[in-house]
């Protein structure tokens, strides 16, 4: 499996445009198929709007999936899982901290999308995996330790 594509928002607190970007992004990815988004709980899926529909998201709180433009997106929160429903598929993961973050990851998704409540949320991920702004198109500078390229690589 190929290295996932990663990808991040650099917010802090509610942003309306990011949700829509985010739903974009996530569509684009899944195109047809199926994706994923990601909250902490089930109480933030109405939050989702603007992003989706407000029937959209009665949908996705209620049956943990909606049909949009031919592609299926699912439902994962931290209580109800879903690693079945991550692996090899893009997620959209909101809202979502450092440690739900290396759980998302070890399901080994086909993409990733981020928007943080706060950027501290995702400090450790963002310094892990350097991912790209989705509007600056600049990659997070990431905290290697690591000072020899090569030996960065290999361990990867």
């Amino acid at each position: 499996m190929s290295e996932a594509k990663r990808f991040y928002f650099d917010i802090e607190g509610r942003d309306d445009q990011a949700l829509k970007e985010g739903f974009t992004w996530l569509l684009g990815e899944a195109l047809g198929s199926r994706g994923v988004v990601a909250v902490p709980g089930l109480g933030q899926v109405e939050n989702l709007v603007p992003g989706i529909t407000a029937a959209e998201a009665t949908t996705l709180k209620k049956e943990k999936r909606v049909q949009r433009l031919g592609t299926t997106i699912e439902l994962v929160t931290e209580r109800a899982g879903g690693p079945a429903a991550i692996a090899g598929k893009p997620i959209l993961a909101v809202w979502v901290d450092d440690d739900q973050l290396e759980k998302i990851e070890r399901k080994r998704p086909s993409a990733i999308c981020v928007i943080p409540w706060l950027r501290s949320d995702i400090e450790r991920w963002r310094d892990a995996y350097a991912p790209t702004d989705m509007r600056s198109g600049e990659a997070a500078v990431g905290k290697s330790a690591i000072t020899n390229p090569v030996v960065e690589r290999a361990l990867e």
